[in-house]
């Protein structure tokens, strides 16, 4: 078992694929992750991540969303990366899992 680990992250690509490789790795035991809003749109971060695991077939890691919006907010124009993850043909038929 590894090292307990909380990923804390604000949706956008690196920290997409940075969760991913946490999750894989076989030195952290990853227990949660966090989106914070403010650099992404929350809803559709969280829906890519959910999007990612299923299709990995990643399990096991509750995911949670920021509940305030963060001070100083990115751009409406810089927060919409999740959004062309989301739109990937590769997740168009994917059904998400349930619980997250």
């Amino acid at each position: 078992m590894g090292k307990p680990l909380i990923h804390d992250h604000d949706g956008h690509v690196d920290d997409l694929i940075a969760c991913v490789i946490l999750w894989l790795a076989p030195e952290v035991e990853l227990e949660a992750v966090g989106i914070s809003d403010g650099h992404c749109i929350i809803e559709q971060a969280y829906e890519c991540l959910i999007k990612i695991a299923t299709f990995l077939n990643l399990e096991g890691v509750e995911i949670g969303q920021g509940a305030e919006l963060l001070s100083n907010p990115f751009h409406p124009s810089w927060r919409q990366e999740s959004h062309v993850i989301n739109t990937l043909p590769l997740f168009f038929a994917n059904d998400l899992k349930k619980p997250y």
